[in-house]
Formats: C-alpha cells, structure tokens, sequence
C-alpha cells in the first residue's frame, strides 16, 4: 500500500511539474507613433483613436476571438491628465478598488473595476521618458497577455 501511494505521489509531484512548464507567449514588437509594444500572436494593433486616427500617442489592441468589450488601450500623456482619467473613471464606477501591478522592475499603478461582467482598469505607468496609461476591458491583471503587453512598454 505504501508503494501505491509513493507510486501516486511522484506522478502527481510530475504532472505537477509538467503543468507548470514555462509557455511562452508568441508575438512581436510592434510600433505605432511614438508607442512600441508587444501584440500577441494573432492580435490587431490600430492606431490612433476614434476621434484622431492618426494620433501617435494612442493604439489599441484586440483580440480578432475575443468580444467587442475585451480590448486593451495604450496612450502616452502628461501624468497629470492620465491621474485625471482616473480619478474620473473612479468617479463614474462603482466597486473600485486601487491597484499596483508590478511587471518586471515596472510599477502600474490604478484602478481596476468591474463593468457589465468584465474585469476592467486603468493603469499608469512613469517610464524614464514617457508617462504611460493603459485602459482595458476583459482582463485580469495577471493574464499573461496582458503582462507581456505591460511589460513591453517602457
């Protein structure tokens, strides 16, 4: 009986280990204006935003499988307009609770919500020459996408 469990314990510690192994998410670099990023295999990166197309300091990423309400957004502004952004959303959202993602040695700091059944936020991010904000719907933040994509940006 003790051979049987010993037997069970190790191809549970392997599955364990098998499951655990380091998957790594394909996709490339990309840039629009003024913003490099990470799209994950498969993603759609536009430019700009329904009001300016072509803004440089603005793109949006999605993916083609997923509904119109998951989406991540990138922009570039001043901090004291992305600190305003967020004081707002708080503002028109109820059940917000700040948050602090740590990707790498990069610190986003925000909200994150729930809207209509979605995870959503609204992080920021100060890089050595640019204050980033990213703004997303339909994901948690501790989906590897949306880590890779965080971590990109600097």
């Amino acid at each position: 009986m003790k051979k049987i469990i010993a037997v069970l314990m190790v191809l549970m510690l392997t599955l364990s280990l098998c499951a655990c192994g380091s998957s790594s998410l394909k996709g490339e670099e990309q840039t629009w204006g003024n913003i490099s990023v990470f799209v994950p295999e498969g993603w759609n990166l536009t430019g700009g935003d329904l009001l300016d197309e072509n803004d440089p300091d603005k793109l949006s990423l999605k993916d083609p499988d997923a509904d119109s309400f998951t989406y991540v957004n990138v922009l570039i502004d001043t901090e004291e307009n992305i600190d305003n952004n967020i004081n707002a959303t708080k503002e028109m959202n109820e059940g917000t609770s700040d948050t602090t993602v740590k990707v790498g040695e990069a610190e986003w700091t925000g909200l994150t919500y729930e809207s209509i059944g979605y995870k959503c936020g609204y992080l920021k991010h100060v890089a050595a020459d640019k204050v980033y904000a990213v703004y997303f719907c339909g994901y948690a933040t501790d989906d590897a996408a949306f880590q890779a994509i965080l971590g990109s940006l600097k």
